[in-house]
C-alpha cells in the first residue's frame, strides 16, 4: 500500500492550532485544548500545556513525553479537598468508561513557549491510572491523515 503524504510526524512543530485542527475536519472554537474529531466520538484532539514537568516523562527529562500524567486542581482559589477527590474521581470513571484516544499536541515544549509539539496518540494507561492521577501512554508516533478509522483498533 502506498505511503500517505498526509503524516504527522512525532515532534513536528505547528505554530498555532488553526494550523492543525483544519487536517482533522475541526473547525476551532473557544475551547481549542480539547476537540472531538468528526465521526470519531471516543477519539479527540487535546492540547494541554506544559507546565508541570513532574507530570510527564515517566521522570525522564529527555524522553519526548512519553505518559501524560494529569489531575484535576483548582486555578483560583483553594479548594476543598473533598472536591478535588470528587472530581479527580469522576474524571476517571469517565475516561476509564470512555476508553477515548488522545490525538495530543502539546504547547510549551519549544524554546519560544509557543509553538505546538505533535507527540503522537495516547490512550489512558488503565494499570497505572486511579482517582487521583491519570496517566496517558504513548500508543503511536506518525498518524496517517487518511487512515484515522485505523485508530480505533488502539483503544484499550
Amino acid at each position: 500500500m502506498p505511503t500517505s503524504p498526509y503524516i504527522l510526524h512525532q515532534g513536528q512543530h505547528f505554530a498555532t492550532e488553526q494550523d492543525y485542527l483544519p487536517l482533522f475536519g475541526i473547525q476551532a472554537d473557544d475551547s481549542l485544548w480539547g476537540q472531538r474529531l468528526p465521526h470519531h466520538r471516543t477519539i479527540s484532539v487535546w492540547t494541554p500545556l506544559y507546565h508541570h514537568p513532574e507530570w510527564h516523562n515517566d521522570g525522564d527529562t529527555a524522553a519526548l513525553l512519553p505518559t501524560i500524567t494529569e489531575w484535576w486542581e483548582p486555578t483560583d482559589e483553594p479548594a476543598d479537598s473533598t472536591l478535588i477527590t470528587i472530581r479527580n474521581r469522576d474524571r476517571f470513571v469517565a475516561y476509564r468508561d470512555l476508553n477515548e484516544l488522545r490525538i495530543t499536541f502539546m504547547r510549551g515544549l519549544t524554546p519560544d513557549g509557543d509553538s505546538l509539539t505533535y507527540l503522537g496518540i495516547n490512550r489512558l494507561d488503565l494499570k497505572r491510572s486511579n482517582h487521583q492521577r491519570l496517566v496517558w501512554q504513548h500508543v503511536l508516533e506518525d498518524l496517517d491523515l487518511n487512515r484515522l478509522g485505523y485508530l480505533e483498533e488502539l483503544r484499550n
